[in-house]
This record gives structure tokens, C-alpha cells and sequence, in this order.
């Protein structure tokens, strides 16, 4: 309304006094944010932690929004969530056994496509 906007997404993170995040919001602009076909590069790598439970470390250089994790069998404890440019987030899958390989894709509503879920080399 007054002129050309000067920015995509303003983002706010609210950590504790050990850096841990605490809260995080995302203020964008819905009419261009949610066209999909952007190549926003998403991540999705699944891990196990120290007690052998499957875990998923989802990426993004740009801002990713409304990240969706299909995993059919293992529900995740965390979706739909907006990842910041740069940052990332480790999902947990509170009912999956240890050792468990989760299968699926990631996305984004503003990515051209979903993404597979890279399992690392043993």
C-alpha cells in the first residue's frame, strides 16, 4: 500500500538462556508465499538417537512454509510447522520402534515438489 514490500518473511525466535529454541513465528505474505514451484532446497535426513529411536533432521536454505511430513505407518510428533531460512528441525516419532526405518517425503506448500527421505550411509 505504500510502495514496493521490502521483505519476504520477518521471523522471531525465542530461546532460553542455553540457546534452546523455545518458540518461533513467521509473518509473511500469504498471496505470494503459497504458489507452489519454488526451489527452496528442503533437506530430510532420518537418524537415530542415543536409544536407537528414529529421528528426522528436515533442512531448508529459504524459507520453507507449512513443511508436511508423509511417513505412512509412523506419525510424526511434529508437522506442518514453517522452517526459517537457513534452519532446521529434528522430528521425533513417538511411537516408532528403535531401529525402525521411516519411509516418506517432505514438503513444503511453497516447494516445486516433495522431497524423499535420505537414510546415511552405514
Amino acid at each position: 500500500r505504500f510502495g514496493p514490500k521490502i521483505h519476504d518473511v520477518i521471523a522471531a525466535t525465542l530461546r532460553d538462556p542455553r540457546g534452546n529454541r523455545l518458540s518461533e513465528y513467521a509473518h509473511f505474505h500469504h498471496d505470494e508465499l503459497m504458489r507452489r514451484g519454488s526451489a527452496i532446497d528442503i533437506v530430510a535426513t532420518l537418524a537415530h538417537d542415543e536409544l536407537g529411536a528414529p529421528t528426522l533432521q528436515v533442512s531448508s536454505k529459504k524459507f520453507a512454509q507449512s513443511v508436511y511430513i508423509d511417513t505412512p505407518g509412523a506419525v510424526p510428533h511434529d508437522n506442518y510447522f514453517h522452517l526459517l531460512p537457513g534452519g532446521s528441525r529434528t522430528i521425533r516419532f513417538p511411537n516408532a520402534l528403535a531401529g525402525q526405518r521411516i519411509e516418506g517425503t517432505v514438503r513444503a506448500l511453497n516447494s516445486a515438489s516433495a522431497v524423499p527421505i535420505l537414510f546415511p550411509a552405514p
